[in-house]
């Protein structure tokens, strides 16, 4: 779906705009030789070719529940986009402790807290030791609501 795609491209900018300097991963991705990268929750995959382009030494795995990836033609070499439902496992398409770095952005807003716990529990087991699992989420609650934002 062109929108859903749409949708998940402008809120991966919106996140690099949000998060340029303050809120930038911990982790020295230039240091990852022959690394693998697995974004779980990709959706249309934008932050997986971005990362793949900008490290051309990593792969760099998308995974999404609903496809709306571009054309292969469009991926770069070391970026995979997969179409997968999480909640079936993982196990089956990689060994464990076999990524570096495993992103996870806005997942909360998809998946009820029981799946969110899962979903982490079966990325954990994917992460090698010493590697790093970034979760980025929202919080939902609004600070510093002006008189117009209370009355709603």
């Amino acid at each position: 779906d062109t929108l859903q795609a749409d949708k998940s491209q402008l809120k991966n900018e919106l996140m690099k705009l949000a998060f340029t300097e303050e809120f930038r991963s911990t982790m020295n991705f230039s240091k990852l030789h022959n690394g693998r990268v697995l974004d779980v929750g990709c959706g249309a995959g934008s932050w997986c070719i971005e990362m793949a382009e900008a490290h051309p030494h990593l792969q760099v795995i998308g995974l999404d529940f609903v496809d709306m990836f571009p054309e292969p033609s469009m991926v770069p070499h070391n970026c995979q986009l997969i179409h997968r439902n999480l909640m079936e496992g993982l196990s089956e398409y990689f060994a464990p402790n076999s990524f570096d770095f495993i992103h996870i952005r806005s997942m909360s807003l998809e998946l009820t807290a029981a799946q969110y716990e899962k979903v982490v529990s079966l990325c954990w087991e994917l992460l090698k030791p010493n590697g790093t699992m970034e979760l980025l989420e929202l919080d939902m609650n609004l600070c510093s609501s002006g008189p117009a934002t209370a009355q709603v």
